[in-house]
């Protein structure tokens, strides 16, 4: 992948689990932001792989929330891959289904 200055774009994968609630959202939420700190800014890009994913609870939102933020103030990109119907309505319903990349699964 290419950049918009001609510069490879890095990505990074992380697995998201099967119940993005606390306390596994809270350690899902750290390892995104390492992850994303750890990427060059402005032309880094995380995956969060959803495909084992089915519920979330509000700090389940919330992490995506910061993970999203985290990546705007870097110039970085979020993909949600994976994504399984009843956790994209989840999504849907908490208005973050428009502010991520998406590959639906």
């Amino acid at each position: 992948m290419v950049g918009n200055q001609g510069q490879s774009v890095v990505e990074h994968l992380l697995a998201a689990p099967a119940r993005l609630v606390r306390p596994a959202s809270d350690d899902f939420r750290r390892a995104a932001l390492a992850l994303l700190d750890g990427l060059p800014p402005g032309r880094g890009r995380l995956v969060l792989d959803f495909s084992a994913t089915a519920d979330a609870d509000s700090v389940g939102m919330a992490a995506l929330i910061a993970i999203r933020r985290r990546a705007r103030e870097r110039g970085q990109a979020v993909r949600l891959r994976g994504v399984a119907p009843p956790f994209w309505e989840l999504l849907r319903m908490a208005k973050l289904d428009g502010q991520f990349e998406t590959e639906r699964g």
